[in-house]
């Protein structure tokens, strides 16, 4: 990784729930916030799982496809609200809310507000298998799709045991280096404003809004922002009721 001084880390709670908007997380000296933050209970997970990190834009009156997912699914609001509809039964979540899908349930996620949402949605599934099962409708006139802001998959390798699913939204200063606490299990990054350089294993990556890249438990990644800073999503998978880094 590129040589970089690492910033002071203040310890996190081990049950993290929402932070308010402009809380400091990781210390006042780190140049990072978090504006949203989720952790839930996941369900069962294989010791090696297809992780899938999706964060979806819902302009007004946009809806997903009817479907259904084959392993957890895991949502988190980050912005406006988004409305789950299971058959008749409509319930609306609002920044720092939201649910987790049962596997083959029919449903669908859509905005019934009048300013843009986003979700991001984290997938855990077996090795191989496809995250979602798609049902084709007979409506003649289907509502607009959402637009995906950021996409990220990974093979990775999950912590023994129950598990809890961690999603953030993070927004890092402008032209900062910023060093992150190294996480007990898995996680997966997307860029959804502004850029930032990444060096993994050595080699230094640029990523862009649209761009992400995912990071093994143990591994420890500095970022350097452009002159815009940056804003992240971020799901990680840790053991239940653990705190977010070891020795934290």
């Amino acid at each position: 990784m590129r040589p970089m001084a690492l910033l002071r880390v203040a310890a996190l709670a081990a049950a993290l729930l929402v932070v308010p908007a402009g809380a400091a997380a990781y210390g006042e000296a780190t140049h990072t916030t978090i504006t949203i933050e989720r952790r839930m209970a996941a369900d069962d997970s294989p010791p090696l799982a297809d992780l899938y990190q999706s964060v979806l834009s819902f302009e007004p009156g946009s809806w997903t496809a009817l479907h259904a997912h084959t392993g957890g699914s895991y949502n988190t609001v980050l912005r406006g609200s988004v409305t789950l509809r299971i058959g008749d039964t409509d319930r609306t979540f609002g920044p720092g809310e939201g649910w987790s899908d049962e596997p083959g349930v029919l449903h669908v996620a859509g905005n019934v507000g009048d300013v843009p949402a986003e979700l991001i949605a984290t997938m855990v599934v077996e090795r191989g298998i496809p995250p979602a099962r798609i049902v084709e409708t007979d409506e003649d006139t289907a509502p607009p799709v959402p637009d995906a802001l950021a996409m990220t998959k990974s093979l990775s390798v999950l912590p023994a045991g129950p598990l809890d699913v961690l999603e953030q939204s993070v927004t890092l200063d402008p032209s900062a280096e910023v060093a992150l606490p190294i996480p007990q299990g898995p996680r997966l990054v997307g860029v959804l404003d502004g850029s930032l350089t990444v060096t993994i294993d050595g080699v230094a990556h640029a990523f862009e809004a649209g761009g992400g890249w995912s990071e093994p438990m143990g591994a420890s990644y500095a970022y350097v922002t452009g002159e815009q800073g940056v804003r992240l999503a971020m799901t990680t998978l840790i053991p239940r009721q653990a705190s977010l880094t070891a020795g934290r």
